[in-house]
């Protein structure tokens, strides 16, 4: 599976209705000892790699700096675990505190 047909982190938060702040905070939580370390986020199926001769690697190949992608039929298994956690979207705190 090629980067073409896929989810990257936008195309999450948009699904989530969060921006992709959000997202990356839910995926560092969700690693051993995060928040959401006991139900933590669908795993990405690569990575892209402009470095890697198809353009990406699959997950277990990640290296610190890559940015993860899901496959589209993840779409669901985001929308589940969404549901089953709170919202945490950085925007409006953002926008509140440059408000004050």
């Amino acid at each position: 599976m090629g980067p073409f047909n896929v989810l990257l982190r936008s195309h999450i938060a948009e699904l989530l209705g969060v921006d992709r702040k959000t997202v990356s905070d839910y995926i560092e939580d969700s690693k051993p000892g995060g928040k959401y370390a006991d139900d933590p986020v669908p795993e990405p199926v690569g990575y892209l790699d402009s470095q890697a001769p198809e353009g990406w690697v699959p997950a277990d190949q990640r290296r610190p700096g890559l940015r993860p992608f899901w496959s589209p039929e993840s779409r669901q298994d985001w929308l589940s675990w969404r549901q089953n956690h709170p919202a945490r979207d950085h925007t409006a705190r953002r926008a509140a505190r440059r408000a004050s």
